[in-house]
Formats: structure tokens, C-alpha cells, sequence
């Protein structure tokens, strides 16, 4: 749903060799490369992207801790 109008707004650009582009957190993008491309990006988080990583890092340590849970006995008893 909101394809069509998505598109309606959309911007194209053509990057050159050399060139650079930041794309803002939350922009949803698709890449067409066409030559042979190497790519290096770097996703980060800020104040915009800020409570949806913090709610994914602690469901991945929650998740973690409970994978994780059948080993602690065997560490105690190390310890």
C-alpha cells in the first residue's frame, strides 16, 4: 500500500565515480548499480532512529540471556 504515491515523490540519482551520499536515517532507498560496484556504508543510529534501536538491543539481550541461560549453573559452580 503507498507504492504508487512513494514513487510519485521519489528522487533518482546518478552518483559518479568518486562521489559520496549520505542518506539520512529513515530514507528508504534502493540502489541500482550499474557497473561493477564496490560499496561501503555504514549504518548508524541517532536521535531520530534512537528509540527503535534501543527496543531492538534489548530484545536481542533478552533473547540472548535466555539462549544463554543453561549454562550459567556450569559457571557458578566453576567460579
Amino acid at each position: 500500500p503507498g507504492a504508487a504515491s512513494a514513487r510519485e515523490g521519489a528522487l533518482t540519482i546518478e552518483q559518479g565515480v568518486g562521489e559520496a551520499l549520505f542518506v539520512p536515517s529513515g530514507w528508504h532507498h534502493q540502489v541500482l548499480n550499474t557497473k561493477d560496484t564496490i560499496s561501503i556504508n555504514h549504518n548508524w543510529f541517532n536521535g531520530f532512529s534512537l528509540v527503535g534501536v534501543w527496543g531492538f538491543l534489548s530484545a536481542e539481550l533478552t533473547a540472548t540471556r535466555h539462549e544463554i541461560e543453561h549454562l550459567k549453573e556450569g559457571f557458578e559452580a566453576e567460579g
